[in-house]
């Protein structure tokens, strides 16, 4: 399955063949089962189009389908047949606006397009390459449209092979962002870009949203209040729109390992916490694109990334490795204050101790090479 949407109390199912199924809810009922001869790339449902979906083609086409009759609709006149409009359709969101859509296209062209008159009421674009991925309206009454993209990542300088297990230890500062984040996901960073509809401009963009493409965003309704998914980084974030440039800042966060978990063990922390036994309360990780996260099973918000080890000599110029090897396994002492205990990580020919204290000023990492 590639798309799944409820209109109502029905629930309409896209497979990777194009097969269109609309489900009854909740008795799971099979009220239409339909092709529209192509594999929808995007689908949505527009407001008050009673039993219809808008389905987007890979050579751009824009085609409106009743679930109930099986039956095409309307197919739009400019898209598929015009040059500007004949890239893949990758993301479809309703406007607040009755009868208006933003279609968003692998050629980077964002199109406000009115459906009753079949017209394009305004165009936007990326920058060559960079598809539109999802689309997001405010609904709070201000004309502002968001849309996602992805920007490659700039170059970084290729570190000198290691000679030596210590050497090989080095890693890359701590994350100074006060929220859990990730590596980057190798190809490009999440991109957000700020659309002012009434002046027909670019406000803002912001280049880093996240550590890989965005794979979904949708403003809170009559909130300025913007919520993404990552599609890579296993990340969900919200941004207030409140800077006076108009574009978002990040509000809160939440994320796991981006690559599969190597290690999990609770934090032996010999206390009771929340009615939870002691050993219980606390859970140390490790993935393979390393990176290591100290979990609260009960608050949430307690969760954090732990620093990576580095060196912190200062004068010490050497570009560090791009990453250390996975983590094999963890452990941690029993301590009353189980935020501020070490934490133990064992990867391949490196032993790393990291503090999981909650002040960001005392990252105190530190790395081992084996005896």
């Amino acid at each position: 399955m590639t798309y799944a949407l409820t209109i109502g109390n029905t629930l309409v199912t896209v497979c990777e063949q194009g097969t269109i199924v609309a489900w009854s809810l909740p008795d799971g009922a099979v009220v239409r089962r339909l092709h529209s001869g192509f594999a929808p790339s995007a689908i949505c449902h527009p407001a008050t189009y009673l039993n219809k979906v808008l389905l987007g083609s890979p050579d751009g086409r824009l085609q409106l389908w009743n679930l109930r009759s099986g039956e095409r609709v309307h197919e739009c006149a400019q898209f598929g047949k015009k040059a500007m409009y004949s890239s893949a359709v990758l993301a479809l969101e309703q406007s607040p606006a009755l009868d208006v859509v933003g279609v968003g296209m692998a050629s980077g062209r964002i199109v406000v397009h009115n459906l009753k008159f079949d017209e394009t009421l305004v165009t936007f674009a990326h920058d060559a390459g960079d598809a539109v991925r999802a689309l997001a309206f405010r609904t709070d009454g201000q004309p502002v449209l968001v849309s996602c993209g992805a920007s490659p990542i700039p170059p970084v300088l290729t570190p000198p092979a290691p000679t030596s297990c210590r050497q090989a230890a080095r890693w890359l500062p701590p994350c100074s962002s006060p929220f859990p984040c990730v590596p980057p996901a190798p190809g490009a960073l999440g991109t957000l870009h700020v659309w002012d509809l009434q002046k027909r401009t670019r406000v803002t963009s912001l280049l880093d949203a996240h550590a890989g493409p965005i794979s979904a965003a949708h403003f809170i309704r009559g909130k300025a209040e913007l919520v993404t998914a990552g599609a890579s980084d296993n990340a969900m974030r919200v941004w207030l729109f409140d800077r006076p440039d108009g574009g978002p800042r990040l509000l809160r966060a939440r994320s796991g390992h981006s690559a599969p978990p190597t290690t999990v063990r609770f934090h032996q922390d010999g206390v009771s916490v929340g009615g939870v036994p002691g050993g219980q309360a606390h859970i140390l990780s490790g993935a393979l694109r390393p990176s290591h996260r100290h979990r609260a099973a009960l608050h949430t918000p307690a969760s954090r990334r732990t620093p990576h080890p580095h060196h912190a000599t200062p004068h010490d110029t050497t570009p560090p490795p791009s990453s250390l090897p996975t983590p094999a396994c963890a452990a941690a002492p029993p301590n009353r204050s189980s935020l501020q205990a070490p934490a133990v990580l064992g990867h391949h020919a490196i032993l790393s101790s990291l503090s999981t204290a909650t002040t960001p000023s005392y990252p105190a990492s530190h790395t081992h090479p084996p005896t």
